[in-house]
């Protein structure tokens, strides 16, 4: 498992008192009580808006990606859309497993469309902000979009080229703060978060101009980095990582199997070819496909015969080839005891009372 330390510690810890707090006020309802919910409505949505990338990161199994590029056809992105609209909504995420969502030139009009549903309260993103050029900066900031996740480096140009593959580091720096200061500038309406791929220790980055200069304009309490990183399934190793990092550590299958992964739990993950996944995180080549929105609606896949069957055969110890040596595992009972209020809040709010109205 990777981790993740905070440039505010304060604000940090502060964060997570909230999340405790929050957490407690809930704590009467057990967990076989949540995860019971979870199986039969799933509680967030991602849509894959493609798979592609503009970069080419050491720490990032992109490379070894082997289906077809793709960018989402709209006219299935508006039918998935749909489907989680009328299924309560909420928030959307377009963070694929690998490849950037700045990718496809009509991201902003999926972004309007989205938000066009009366059910879906806001868009998350994760990018390396290299073709935010692409756009006017006030297109993007009013475009409804409530969350930006930025992946970026912060130390010179070569180095930014060693790990992240391109020479984009002018571009990105420019991009950053010219996002962030348009931002400001309409109240901030976007959430814009800094999530580092940095050298360690912090004494190599934190003097940097550009950072000082771009954590001004973000917030401090709003930037994070690694300093464990995970594995991709073996197919990352130490000499990938920024200098100075290292790999979490993996569990065995026999532990593994203990109990089924959060992931199985969470998400219909919406493929850029309509298959249909629950990891968007480390399931390179979509292993793990639960059903298929060419054909069915994302409700009757979730509540379908192919998830139940990815669940029994784990606890027989039968996991997915990519989820054998993942290091991201962690066991769906402690996922629900750290999110049980957002979980439940999201269920009782979007999927239980809008359904019945």
């Amino acid at each position: 498992m990777e981790k993740i330390e905070f440039f505010n510690k304060e604000k940090y810890s502060y964060r997570l008192l909230k999340k405790k707090v929050k957490n407690f006020v809930v704590s009467i309802f057990p967990i076989f009580f949540v995860k019971k919910i979870m199986e039969y409505n799933y509680t967030d949505m991602g849509s894959e808006i493609s798979n592609a990338c503009n970069a080419n990161c050491s720490f990032c199994a992109y490379r070894y990606q082997i289906r077809k590029k793709n960018v989402i056809n709209f006219n299935l992105y508006k039918k998935t859309i749909d489907e989680y609209s009328e299924d309560g909504g909420g928030k959307v995420s377009f963070t694929p497993v690998v490849g950037d969502p700045l990718v496809d030139k009509n991201l902003l009009e999926k972004v309007k469309y989205a938000r066009s549903k009366k059910n879906i309260d806001g868009v998350f993103l994760y990018t390396n902000a290299l073709f935010f050029d692409r756009y006017k900066m006030s297109d993007i900031i009013s475009s409804g979009l409530t969350r930006i996740a930025i992946s970026t480096f912060f130390g010179d140009r070569e180095l930014y080229k060693k790990y992240y593959g391109v020479d984009g580091y002018d571009r990105v720096v420019k991009n950053i703060i010219e996002l962030a200061k348009e931002n400001n500038l309409q109240k901030k309406p976007i959430y814009i978060t800094l999530h580092l791929r940095v050298e360690a220790p912090e004494s190599r980055w934190v003097d940097n101009k550009e950072f000082k200069e771009i954590i001004s304009l973000v917030g401090s309490e709003n930037a994070s980095f690694k300093t464990e990183y995970e594995n991709w399934s073996g197919m990352i190793t130490d000499k990938d990582l920024p200098a100075g990092c290292t790999l979490g550590e993996n569990l065995s299958v026999a532990d593994k199997s203990k109990e089924p992964c959060w992931e199985l739990y969470r998400k219909v993950y919406v493929m850029s070819d309509g298959r249909v996944g629950v990891c968007p995180t480390r399931d390179l080549e979509g292993e793990i496909e639960i059903g298929n929105s060419n054909e069915n609606k994302l409700k009757d896949i979730w509540r379908g015969k192919k998830i139940i069957e990815f669940k029994r055969n784990w606890l027989k110890g039968n996991l997915p080839k990519v989820c054998v040596d993942c290091d991201r595992y962690r066991p769906i009972s402690s996922y629900i005891k750290d999110n049980k209020y957002e979980i439940l809040k999201t269920q009782f709010k979007n999927r239980i009372f809008k359904t019945l109205n």
